[in-house]
């Protein structure tokens, strides 16, 4: 999507900065699920295509693997992007 220069107001180059304009009120932008669920005050005005798809390894110790919580974060995330939610391919919750 293209946007005309003359419609950009505002510019941030940390997480934090759009992050904080996006609560204030001042725009529009994309922002990931993962930060921006959180905040009931946000909109989702729309969820676009995402038509990169990339592997994502959770990695650990063996002598750790097993223990619980470390098991219970590793199986946490196993669902968590096998459901596709990191993406908003379904509902939170």
């Amino acid at each position: 999507m293209d946007v005309p220069e003359s419609a950009i107001v505002m510019r941030q180059n940390t997480i934090g900065g759009l992050f904080g304009s996006l609560r204030s009120g001042l725009g529009v932008t994309v922002m990931s699920d993962f930060l921006a669920s959180s905040d009931t005050n946000l909109v989702r005005c729309f969820t676009p295509e995402v038509a990169v798809h990339s592997e994502i390894w959770l990695i650990t110790h063996e002598r750790l693997r097993k223990t619980p919580r470390v098991r219970a974060l590793m199986d946490f995330l196993a669902d968590y992007f096998a459901k596709g939610r990191h993406i908003g391919a379904a509902p939170p919750g």
